[in-house]
């Protein structure tokens, strides 16, 4: 298992997804706000401001071509992380390091409620994912592994 982030403005939900691209096109910090959208995105902060976080409602998502990444809730219940592809797992430690070098404790079980899953698919495909083709929810494998269960 291979193991980033940057934010998201939802109806009042900020969401992160720190994944530390430099492509023009994911520079959210520099695009418009169009205010007639019910959110906004925005760049997570540097990694030393925050090495370690908690997510909770969480999911693993694949990207294809073996990227995986995390999302779920801060703990401030109103900001979304995406994170940068996932680099390492420890299942005894319930943590995932990213390719950015931040570590993520994976707080309680993985995120079922509607209102979550469509948010997350909105920021991904706000950050120019096509959820509909790319992506696999692999939070079933992550969590197998957790609570010891066999697949």
């Amino acid at each position: 298992m291979a193991f980033e982030e940057e934010p998201l403005q939802i109806l009042g939900v900020s969401a992160v997804d720190d994944d530390g691209s430099e492509d023009p096109a994911r520079n959210f910090e520099e695009q418009a706000v169009d205010p007639d959208l019910p959110w906004a995105l925005r760049r997570a902060p540097d990694v030393s401001a925050q090495p370690r976080m908690a997510l909770s409602g969480w999911r693993i998502l694949d990207l294809g071509h073996g990227q995986e990444i995390l999302c779920g809730w801060l703990p401030n219940g109103s900001t979304l992380r995406k994170t940068s592809p996932i680099a390492g797992f420890s299942q005894s430690l319930r943590e995932i390091v990213t390719s950015s070098g931040r570590r993520y404790e994976l707080v309680g079980p993985p995120a079922t409620d509607p209102e979550s899953l469509v948010l997350m698919a909105w920021h991904l495909e706000a950050s120019g994912c096509d959820v509909a083709d790319e992506i696999a929810d692999i939070t079933s494998l992550y969590w197998g592994a957790i609570t010891g269960a066999t697949h």
